[in-house]
């Protein structure tokens, strides 16, 4: 009954967002993501702790709550976004991009071995995405489904309308080797918190975070060119896809030092993103819930 309640408030948003212009629909997402700062205090507790973490010299001023009520406001605008853009052709996503080290990409997948992309989630993960597929570089997307079904078939239908398709985590290294042999383009988000049987420790705004392995294992295996990506807000509504040189792996003769190595490094380009617009980082996810044991 929960699943279908949620649905119906997101399928009535989808339809009001579908008639009115993209400007209205961010302003109101923008509110929505306020009223949920306030209405919500365990995610409220959840980002102003996860800002603790991150920026300790500055614990408890005036600046985390404002980071805080910006992140919520811009990931309601997020939604909305999402919401609008389901309807639309692909000239009106297109006239929503531009493009910085669009030759990395390019020279990336060149190589004909497929392309790793990584990022998080910061700014607009999911329109980066969509406006890929429509540059000519469909990818696979490695998610996790949502636990609503129904808005999971909701979001399902976004990400792929550009001919992207879904890699679900379940099945994630098949899916991952399968589209690398093809030469196709895989995008994955490695700034989540990893259960401690699946993750490797490594450093996340100077504290240890557990984190997935599979990215720079994948790319040892498969050699498959590395390329950092976000989608950056800029004024008028509009994001700058921006496309990182490559990361090219190190020399280690012990594969597992190798894979932390890697990990540790693409996690670094993340945080220097976050540390820089922290704003636009999804701070109410417990990004170091999981710690080593000998640090609780």
């Amino acid at each position: 009954m929960r699943y279908r309640l949620e649905w119906l408030v997101v399928k009535t948003l989808s339809l009001k967002a579908a008639v009115l212009p993209r400007r209205l629909c961010l302003a109101l997402g923008r509110l929505f993501g306020l009223l949920f700062y306030y209405l919500c205090p365990k995610l409220r507790r959840i980002a102003l702790s996860n800002l603790d973490i991150a920026f300790p010299s500055t614990s408890g001023s005036a600046d985390k709550p404002r980071i805080a009520r910006r992140s919520f406001s811009h990931f309601g605008s997020v939604i909305m976004d999402i919401l609008w853009g389901r309807r639309v052709k692909q000239k009106a996503i297109q006239r929503l991009v531009e493009y910085q080290g669009l030759e990395n990409l390019e020279r990336a997948y060149r190589k004909g071995r497929g392309v790793l992309l990584f990022t998080g989630h910061f700014g607009h993960w999911e329109l980066m995405g969509v406006a890929q597929g429509y540059l000519g570089f469909p990818m696979r997307v490695v998610s996790r489904p949502l636990d609503n079904p129904y808005l999971e078939r909701l979001l399902h239908t976004y990400r792929c309308k550009s001919g992207n398709r879904v890699i679900y985590k379940k099945d994630a290294v098949k899916g991952i080797l399968g589209a690398l042999r093809k030469e196709e383009g895989v995008a994955v988000l490695i700034d989540q918190n990893a259960i401690p049987q699946e993750g490797i420790f490594i450093r996340f705004f100077g504290r240890w975070a557990s984190t997935t392995p599979i990215l720079a294992s994948l790319a040892l295996r498969t050699k498959a060119p590395l390329i950092p990506a976000f989608a950056l807000p800029i004024k008028d509504g509009r994001y700058r896809l921006i496309y990182e040189k490559e990361i090219e792996p190190g020399e280690f003769a012990d594969r597992r030092e190798a894979i932390v190595n890697l990990t540790q490094r693409c996690t670094d380009v993340i945080e220097g993103y976050i540390r820089r617009y922290p704003q636009y980082w999804l701070w109410i996810h417990q990004r170091w819930k999981s710690q080593p044991p000998q640090e609780g």
